[in-house]
């Protein structure tokens, strides 16, 4: 209740025909005033969550049109991406593990819970090589579109799950 911003999820077209109406809606004043920020792309949208380790970003859920993610949720109409490694079409909630914020837990109608994980990067990578000399691993990357970075922070997985920072680079 204290916060300024907030997103409402409107399904239009059950029990009939898309009306225009659906989408995801933005209010800045509390509720005052709404705005639809996903233009006429989604008519049928069931919930968004917003990453926790990244506040830019969402997950957007719709009835037949898949799973979506956008990293500029600041922006005035944020830019979405189908997320292809969820091919299933009626994904319904998202969750993020609070044990591991970098767990998500997608429930879907017919599908059941899939997980997952995000490999989030407050950054867009141009290049990004790496190679092994004798004992060394050496990595090199050029970003661009730095929003929330102060450092980059290499970590090591010997099973995908769990983490281990290696080494910060400011």
């Amino acid at each position: 209740a204290s916060r300024e911003t907030w997103y409402g999820c409107v399904f239009r077209g059950w029990g009939g025909g898309p009306n225009g109406l659906g989408g995801l809606y933005r209010t800045s004043s509390r509720g005052s005033s709404w705005t639809k920020i996903t233009g006429s792309q989604f008519d049928r949208i069931t919930s968004i969550a917003f990453n926790p380790q990244v506040p830019s970003q969402a997950y957007l859920t719709t009835e037949t049109q898949g799973l979506w993610i956008s990293n500029n949720m600041n922006t005035v109409v944020p830019d979405w991406s189908l997320v292809s490694t969820y091919p299933f079409r009626q994904p319904e909630r998202v969750f993020f593990n609070p044990y591991n914020n970098n767990e998500i837990w997608v429930a879907s109608f017919g599908n059941g819970l899939k997980i997952g994980t995000s490999a989030v990067l407050p950054v867009k990578l141009l290049s990004f090589t790496g190679y092994r000399n004798e004992n060394n691993s050496i990595l090199n990357w050029t970003s661009t579109s730095e929003n929330t970075g102060d450092r980059f922070e290499v970590e090591r997985s010997l099973n995908g799950r769990h983490f281990d920072v290696i080494k910060t680079v400011a």
